[in-house]
């Protein structure tokens, strides 16, 4: 209940902020199937991963994340969709998002 309290505050927020004109925001989401944190160079890795620290230096980096699967196609199904897999359907490679 809290959580939803939290979401629906920070989008009202975000919605109705006054009056002060129009922003542009920029977002990018990179998804990686199968790479792992320890990995990356902005994660401390000893191995460079210049792209990718580039852009984490110039950005947002999160240092907490969840999935909502630990399976790749409905996770990212949910990510775009905004669905949980049950809704969308994306549980098995032989079927599409519904």
């Amino acid at each position: 209940m809290l959580r939803l309290f939290i979401t629906s505050t920070c989008l009202l927020l975000t919605c109705c902020g006054g009056d002060s004109g129009p922003t542009n925001v920029n977002l990018l989401i990179i998804t990686v199937d199968t790479l792992r944190v320890d990995h990356l160079g902005t994660y401390g890795a000893e191995r460079a991963t210049p792209g990718i620290d580039l852009l984490a230096d110039r950005g947002v980096v999160f240092e907490q994340a969840w999935s909502a699967s630990s399976w790749t196609l409905p996770s990212l199904a949910t990510l775009m969709t905004g669905r949980h897999a049950r809704s969308h359907g994306a549980v098995d490679d032989r079927r599409g998002v519904n």
